[in-house]
C-alpha cells in the first residue's frame, strides 16, 4: 500500500520514524519525556495521531532491537529521494542529540540507517558534524534541563520559555493567589535557577559565535 498512495507512505513514513526515533532514544538507556515531545514537534503529531504514536514508542522503547525493519520501510519509501533520506537522517539526529550529545551506540544505529536508506555516507558525515558542532559543553546541559528546552533551540524559544517559567514561578503571582510563606521562598529560589540557567546559557551562546 505504501508504494501506490500518498497517504498510506505518509503514515508509513511517520509511523516508521517514530519506531526509529524510539530505538535511538533507548540505545542511551531510557526513552525520556524530552525526547518524545521533541519527535512530536518535529512532527506535528495531532491529537487523533497522538495515542498511535504513543503505542509505536512504547512498543518499540524496549530494546534498541529491530530497527533495521522501521529503516527498511522508509528505504521503500524514500528510494532515491536524496532529499528526504537527508531529512530523515537530521531528524534522527535531533532526536539523539535531545540529552545534548550522541553516544557511541547511538551514533552506530544512525550509520546502519543512513546504510539502510541508501544515504551516501559523504551526506550522512555533513550531517553527522553539523550536529558535532552544534553540541553544548556539558557543563551547560543542566541550565537547558532547568527551562525545560532542548540545546539546539533558537534563542527565541528559549527566551520564550524562559518568560513562561518566570511568569508562572514569580512569587508576586504566588503570593497573590493565596501561596503559604514556605511556597513564596520556594518560588523566589526557583526562579533564582531559572534565570541563571537563562544568563549562563545565552552567555554560553555567545561565547561561540
Amino acid at each position: 500500500m505504501a508504494m501506490f498512495s500518498k497517504e498510506a507512505k505518509d503514515v508509513t513514513l511517520l509511523q516508521s520514524m517514530a519506531g526509529l526515533a524510539a530505538k535511538i532514544s533507548k540505545a542511551d538507556g531510557q526513552v525520556t519525556d524530552n525526547e518524545i515531545r521533541l519527535f512530536k514537534k518535529l512532527f506535528h503529531i495531532t491529537s487523533e495521531q497522538d495515542s498511535k504514536i504513543g503505542k509505536i514508542f512504547n512498543d518499540a522503547k524496549n530494546t534498541v532491537d529491530g530497527y533495521q525493519r522501521y529503516a527498511s520501510q522508509i528505504k521503500v519509501i524514500a528510494r532515491d529521494n536524496l532529499e528526504l533520506q537527508e531529512s530523515i537522517i537530521d531528524n534522527l539526529f535531533k532526536i539523539a542529540t535531545a540529552d545534548g550529545f550522541v553516544l557511541d551506540d547511538e551514533m552506530q544505529i544512525l550509520r546502519d540507517i543512513g546504510d539502510i536508506i541508501g544515504l551516501p555516507v559523504g551526506n550522512f558525515e555533513i550531517i553527522r558534524k553539523r550536529f558535532e558542532l552544534r553540541q553544548p559543553k556539558s557543563e551547560t546541559q543542566d541550565f537547558y534541563e532547568i527551562l525545560g528546552v532542548f540545546y539546539n533551540a533558537s534563542d527565541n524559544e528559549i527566551k520564550r520559555r524562559w518568560k513562561e517559567l518566570i511568569n508562572e514561578y514569580h512569587p508576586d503571582r504566588i503570593q497573590a493567589a493565596g501561596g503559604s510563606k514556605e511556597d513564596i521562598e520556594l518560588c523566589t529560589a526557583k526562579m533564582a535557577e531559572i534565570n541563571n540557567a537563562y544568563q549562563n546559557i545565552m552567555k554560553s551562546r555567545k561565547g561561540v559565535r
